[in-house]
This record gives C-alpha cells, structure tokens and sequence, in this order.
C-alpha cells in the first residue's frame, strides 16, 4: 500500500518533466532556496544584485539547455519568466549601484543628472515586475 502511494506521488511529481528531467523539481525548489540565501545572507546591495543576476543567468542557461517540460507552451512560458527575472536581476545592479555610490562614488541626488536614469531603471523593473502575473493569466486563459 505505502509502495502504491509513493509511487503515484512520484508520477506525479515527475508528470510535466520530460524523462530525463525527473528531477526538475527540486532544481526549481533550489533556484528560489539561493536566491532567498542571497537576499539574506549578502549584505551589500550592489553585491547581492550581481550574485542574484549571475544566478538568474545560471539558471536560465541551464533551463534553456535542458528543456526539461513536456508541454511546448510551459517550456516557453518558464523560459520567458526566466528571461523577466534576468532582466530583473540585471536591472537592479546598476540601480544597487546608483542607490550606493558602491564603485563610482557617484549618488543619486535630484540634482545629479544620474538621478534620471535611476528613475528610469525603476520605471523599467516596475513594467517587468508585471510581466509574469500577466504571463500566469494569458497561461491560464489558453489552457497551457
């Protein structure tokens, strides 16, 4: 009986992974365990956005190589917020940057004509911050 039940948890588990990729899971369970050590354990801004960038890249190489679901169209829906979350991640190392001073000495003030593009960068991490619930719905109203 345990044997039946463990077996029908782990097809299910595996059901959205191609055969190779059985264990896809627990790869995006540890995606968000380091991002989330990142974000609590690297106490620099600057530092934390281009660790969180370079994981985000890692990632996403290694989801775009593997192609790990079986569905076309989650494949494509994983690797386009995939590709939100590097943008993410890229946009908020420059904008750690600016926030800081780290590295140039340079800060955002009003009166810094870097102030524009600090303002700029934040209007753009906003637009993608909407992309994935966007993508989640347009998902979920094609039936992917």
């Amino acid at each position: 009986m345990a044997a039946a039940w463990a077996q029908a948890v782990a097809r299910k588990l595996q059901a959205p992974f191609v055969g190779g990729c059985w264990h896809w899971a627990a790869v995006l369970a540890l995606q968000r365990l380091v991002v989330v050590a990142l974000y609590a354990f690297v106490n620099e801004a600057a530092d934390r956005a281009v660790c969180q960038t370079f994981v985000m890249v890692c990632f996403a190489m290694l989801h775009v190589g593997s192609r790990p679901f079986v569905q076309p169209a989650v494949q494509h829906v994983q690797t386009a917020l995939l590709s939100v979350l590097v943008l993410i991640a890229g946009l908020n190392a420059p904008l750690a940057i600016l926030q800081t001073g780290a590295f140039t000495g340079i800060t955002a003030t009003s009166a810094n004509p870097v102030y524009s593009i600090k303002g700029r960068l934040q209007t753009a991490e906003a637009v993608l911050l909407v992309v994935p619930g966007a993508l989640s719905a347009v998902a979920a109203l094609v039936g992917a």
